[in-house]
């Protein structure tokens, strides 16, 4: 599963075609429209924040997996 994370338009073309791509909070406008969701900017270590939810998720439902 691809997540990317943008905040210029230069990221447009690499946002549009993942299915979780996530905006930074200081992201242009165009770029948090097009998003999946958005995260703190990076300065407040948003990439880490969505990393950290994905890995406790699937660590929840490998846990699921096994009941």
């Amino acid at each position: 599963m691809s997540r990317i994370w943008a905040h210029q338009m230069n990221d447009y073309a690499l946002l549009k075609s993942v299915k979780y791509g996530f905006a930074m909070e200081n992201a242009v406008d165009e770029i948090k429209k097009l998003a999946y969701g958005i995260t703190d900017s990076n300065e407040d270590q948003g990439c880490l924040k969505i990393i950290k939810k994905a890995l406790r998720k699937n660590k929840e439902q490998a846990a699921n997996d096994l009941l």
